[in-house]
């Protein structure tokens, strides 16, 4: 299991066509300047990461889901215009080779 945050730009080729993110310019504003998101989960999200815990054993959901917010950087973000690009920002976790399946929650 992969447990990873992103910081994409959207683009037209994105699996949602193009359409939705966060301005840049908005999401450095609310960081004050600063290259980076603080990722705040919501209590459902938290609750799925501490059953997947439960049903796997492994406590990196659960570390995750205890933190206050997650930060995430935006450096790679700089070069891009912040009034024209939009990003999505968030969190995934992937099953990799070798890994038990993925179990389904009680939720």
């Amino acid at each position: 299991m992969r447990c990873s945050t992103y910081a994409n730009v959207v683009s037209p080729d994105d699996p949602w066509g193009g359409s939705g993110g966060l301005l840049l310019r908005d999401v450095l504003a609310d960081n004050e300047g600063r290259y980076e998101h603080h990722l705040h989960l919501p209590e459902r999200t938290k609750n799925r990461l501490r059953e997947l815990t439960r049903l796997t054993g492994d406590s990196r959901p659960a570390q995750i889901a205890e933190a206050d917010a997650t930060t995430i950087s935006l450096d790679h973000l700089r070069h891009l215009d912040p009034d024209t690009t939009r990003v999505r920002i968030g969190l995934e976790i992937r099953w990799e080779p070798g890994d038990d399946p993925w179990p389904e929650p009680d939720l």
